[in-house]
């Protein structure tokens, strides 16, 4: 793979040095390969709208709206996500397999493959249509021999490193092993025989060479991973076309992103009429690429090798490494609280929650052995016929089944595609897309993860009628409410406060890597904890388990009568008196952490202790009884 075109685009691309010059263009190359597929696909083709998102940050509301394929008029602040929003998407995430399913003719097919023809090269995708006849998901991949007489099948070692991107339509029909191969981006035949999928990344590396000097090199050492999208017809059609389909399987399911693709006919109406259907789209992609990489950059024309050269600077843009983005600890939070309130006995789960929380308060206080004289108890009882309990409880009855492990998975992916889009699509609209982007905080926030529950629960409903995200929206401003009261108790300060000039307050701000009730909980009683100092020698463990069961307690006092509010804190004190058992168990090694005479300060000290209690976790885990490895990867972000 030649890189003569990149390493002109670095070279001619402004900054300090070469890390900032590959992160800028980097950046300005995603914003043209987006809008440029905007551009050129959007002139051929109506792509499906699918939702909308909009949040109030004042409100702590987030409104929600499945589009079934009508177009709405503008919003400001709003985010509309299409079929050709999350296609472009999902080239940028690593191994997010797309599942379009609806009836035949609304778009699924024609929609795909008006991107991938656009996007790139013919030779690097490839589209399979499976039947009663053909059903092979592996045929781009291998190819018979004869060997003494005997017909073999062997791999295509030169695809393996050409195709980018495989298309399967009515992929139900196929074998479902195959296709969870490519997915996971291998192919394994009979023989043994194994090549990995997907096309080799540009990686620029520097070296010093004989003289000292600092050398930069293009490398090509890892591969991005094959983008597979698959469509459908619902297997429960009774058309006689599709009588050789069946349902996907469940370890399908856990991979791929499923979207349900409405009828948009209405919608579009005589308009589908006029769109251009012909014209080579990806010399118009690359055209219009070009046009916009030169203008983020302010650089000349240096694409003279540009289509010999697309694979490879298609790998490096949608390198899912470059776009990677962490997950906050709020919407991890929020993820569980609604988890948990999505069960399908909110009463029984809620009285399970405060046996835990009530046996852990027997252990930690035991008058015949270890006792820390540390409350986690509480007296709060929840009355499942309160109006917010029972609105919950008709969302979750109308489901078709239940929250299951596989929906929580879909709900990261999803959110993970909208956080992608909702910078992307900022950037775009801004009036200098690359500094902005370059500027914008990006992070997997509570709010994407609302917008990908509301999606997840939707699909999962059988009731017409039944809408979630009001549920979802109440339960996102229930969160902001107990985090930032919580952070407030705490001492804890991220905004300035309007009502008082010059003062600071605890907002609930989605980007913030440190607001979340559990991450304040333990950072503030490790702190209380710091402050005594040597005076409590061997007695650490006790204070800090003491000052965790101050912090629940502040929970408990925060839960005031209201029903929204009960599980959740239920919830969050039973995860605190968690970790609290788990320090117990390890007394002797958390002793060790507030005992280390080599740290300069009591902040060092402080930081050396949180990360001593991760890592003691991290090593434990393998052999941590269930309850740890249930409930602390969630209270320690780990």
């Amino acid at each position: 793979m030649t890189t003569n075109t990149l390493d002109t685009f670095l070279k001619q691309t402004p900054g300090n040095d070469d890390t900032e010059r590959l992160q800028r263009l980097h950046a300005a190359s995603m914003l043209a390969m987006c809008e440029a597929a905007y551009a050129t696909i959007n002139s051929t083709t109506a792509p499906v709208p699918l939702y909308r998102i909009a949040y109030d940050d004042t409100a702590q509301h987030i409104s929600f709206e499945m589009l079934e394929g009508h177009a709405l008029v503008p919003q400001p602040g709003s985010l509309d996500v299409s079929v050709l929003d999350l296609l472009l998407a999902a080239q940028f995430r690593d191994k997010l397999p797309s599942l379009f399913e609806g009836k035949t003719g609304t778009g699924k097919t024609f929609t795909t493959e008006h991107f991938l023809d656009a996007i790139l090269e013919n030779e690097n995708y490839r589209v399979l249509r499976l039947s009663q006849n053909m059903t092979n998901v592996l045929q781009p991949y291998v190819e018979g021999y004869v060997e003494n007489g005997v017909v073999k099948v062997r791999l295509k070692t030169d695809e393996l490193d050409k195709i980018a991107a495989l298309f399967i339509d009515e992929v139900n029909r196929g074998d479902s092993n195959s296709v969870l191969m490519l997915q996971d981006g291998t192919v394994t035949l009979s023989s043994g025989e194994r090549g990995m999928v997907g096309v080799k990344i540009p990686e620029y590396k520097e070296s010093e060479n004989k003289e000292g000097e600092k050398v930069g090199a293009w490398v090509e050492q890892r591969k991005r991973p094959l983008l597979v999208i698959s469509a459908q017809n619902p297997a429960s059609t009774t058309d006689p076309k599709y009588t050789a389909t069946r349902r996907t399987d469940a370890a399908q399911l856990n991979r791929n992103l499923q979207i349900d693709m409405p009828n948009a006919a209405h919608g579009m109406g005589g308009s589908l009429l006029v769109y251009e259907n012909g014209g080579n789209r990806h010399s118009q992609f690359l055209e219009t690429y070009r046009a916009l990489l030169q203008k983020h950059l302010g650089i000349q024309d240096a694409c003279s090798e540009l289509p010999a050269e697309w694979i490879g600077i298609y790998a490096f843009t949608t390198d899912p490494v470059k776009t990677e983005r962490p997950l906050m600890r709020s919407a991890l939070e929020f993820c569980d609280v609604l988890t948990f309130l999505m069960h399908p006995s909110l009463q029984k789960a809620y009285d399970s929650e405060l046996q835990v929380l009530n046996a852990w308060n027997g252990v930690l206080n035991n008058p015949h052995g270890r006792n820390y004289q540390a409350s986690f108890t509480t007296a709060a009882t929840l009355s499942d016929r309160a109006e917010p309990i029972l609105k919950i409880g008709e969302v979750v009855n109308s489901f078709g089944e239940d929250f299951i492990p596989r929906d929580i998975i879909r709900v990261k992916k999803l959110a993970d595609e909208i956080a992608f889009l909702r910078t992307m699509k900022q950037s775009l609209k801004s009036p200098n897309p690359l500094e902005h982007y370059l500027q914008i905080k990006k992070s997997i926030t509570a709010v994407d993860v609302a917008s990908a529950s509301a999606v997840v629960l939707h699909d999962k409903i059988d009731v017409d009628g039944k809408d979630p995200s009001g549920v979802v929206s109440a339960v996102l401003k229930e969160y902001a409410d107990i985090v930032t009261t919580f952070g407030t108790r705490m001492d804890y300060t991220n905004a300035d406060n309007p009502l008082t000039p010059g003062a600071r307050r605890c907002a609930f701000d989605l980007d913030d890597g440190s607001l979340s009730v559990y991450m304040l909980a333990l950072r503030k009683s490790i702190k209380e904890t710091c402050d005594l100092g040597t005076a409590v020698a061997g007695q650490y463990t006790t204070h800090l388990v003491r000052y965790l069961a101050d912090k629940a307690q502040t929970l408990n006092g925060m839960m005031g009568g209201m029903e929204y509010r009960k599980p959740i804190v239920v919830r969050m004190m039973t995860d605190l008196a968690t970790l609290a058992g788990f320090l117990n168990e390890h007394e002797s090694e958390v002793e060790a952490m507030f005992t280390n005479p080599s740290l300069p300060s009591t902040v060092a000290q402080r930081k050396h202790v949180e990360n001593g209690i991760k890592e003691m976790y991290e090593r434990e885990r393998h052999l941590a009884a269930d309850i740890y490895r249930m409930r602390l990867p969630r209270v320690l972000g780990i």
